[in-house]
């Protein structure tokens, strides 16, 4: 991969017209790397073999490239219509993490890539929230716009960082706020407040808990929409491995999928029924098929009670259980 300066940049410009695009790439929550343009056409790459990596190129790509095909399409309109708004950074001696806007036009033929979902629900369902992005911007003499050649084509790096919740704009526009990598500084000081319950999250490093020792291996036998003819949430029955304690042993428990396509997404769950269904907090974004595996782990409703009965862990408990209750003066 060529990374082009200013001073390339301008000097192909008098060589010869340009034709820029912008590309991204975006790690989603369930591990998949989603790709895409601001251009009207695909942007491949002939005979992976013998040129550079592409840029942006995801881990699952760095193996086996002579086995992609050729050519190879590597950012695909068929993901959306992407377009990024313009790079805002401020210089100061506080703490200020860059800006950037970024939009995507998505109609319902657009689906989830590997799915049938619409990227549209995809989107509403929060899946990019938090999701790593790398943006650049290559450029293409007319005569071989959207063909990616080593050393040939320039290649301009443009931001990173991690995309923000999304404003919706119309019926197939979404808009998201893209913040580079210092936003995560942006921490609250001191971390820890004294409060009645835990401050841990449970298996969290403070907990010590290991989450291994609970884990519990299910495949789905059933689903039920616990609120008919609407998104309600879902209810899961499935053969565990180990036989379910009684309620509400997993009540804010976690339902972590390894199979379907659902696979590395986990969801909380909010009861465990008496009939062995585990209620979720909410919906699925992809279905769940009977088969799907899952991993099963218990809650923790952070009271010193539960964190020694289910646990067995009340040294590491780190609520401050005296402190009195916060009341009213009239």
């Amino acid at each position: 991969m060529k990374t082009i300066t200013a001073n390339d940049l301008a000097n192909r410009f008098q060589e010869e017209s340009m034709m820029p695009a912008d590309v991204f790439t975006i790690l989603c929550k369930n591990g998949l790397w989603l790709t895409a343009t601001s251009g009207q056409n695909d942007i491949y790459f002939p005979s992976p073999s013998t040129i550079a990596y592409p840029p942006f190129l995801p881990p699952t790509y760095t193996d086996g490239l002579d086995a992609l095909p050729d050519p190879f399409v590597y950012y695909a309109t068929q993901n959306g219509r992407w377009e990024r708004g313009v790079v805002k950074s401020k210089v100061s001696f506080n703490l200020s993490a860059g800006e950037m806007q970024l939009s995507v036009i998505a109609d319902p033929s657009v689906v989830y890539p590997g799915t049938e979902t619409t990227l549209m629900s995809i989107i509403t369902s929060g899946i990019f929230d938090g999701a790593s992005i790398a943006v650049g911007k290559m450029f293409f003499p007319l005569d071989t716009y959207g063909q990616f050649v080593a050393n040939e084509t320039g290649v301009e790096r443009v931001f990173s960082g991690l995309m923000g919740p999304f404003d919706q704009s119309g019926r197939s526009k979404f808009t998201f706020r893209v913040m580079d990598y210092q936003y995560m500084l942006n921490q609250k000081t001191p971390p820890n407040i004294i409060q009645t319950n835990c401050r841990w999250s449970l298996y969290s490093r403070g907990c010590t808990v290991t989450a291994g020792v609970y884990a519990n291996l299910c495949g789905v036998t059933s689903v039920v929409n616990a609120l008919t003819g609407t998104r309600g949430a879902l209810v899961i029955y499935s053969d565990p491995v180990d036989p379910f304690p009684d309620p509400p042993y997993y009540d804010q428990g976690v339902v972590g999928f390894e199979t379907g396509q659902n696979a590395l997404l986990a969801y909380a769950v909010q009861t465990q029924q008496s009939d062995g269904g585990l209620k979720l907090v909410v919906p699925t974004v992809f279905p769940v098929a009977v088969d799907d595996v899952f991993v099963l782990f218990p809650g923790c409703d952070k009271t010193p009670a539960t964190c020694a009965s289910k646990f067995s862990n009340l040294i590491n408990f780190g609520g401050y259980p005296s402190v009195p209750a916060a009341e009213t003066g009239i």
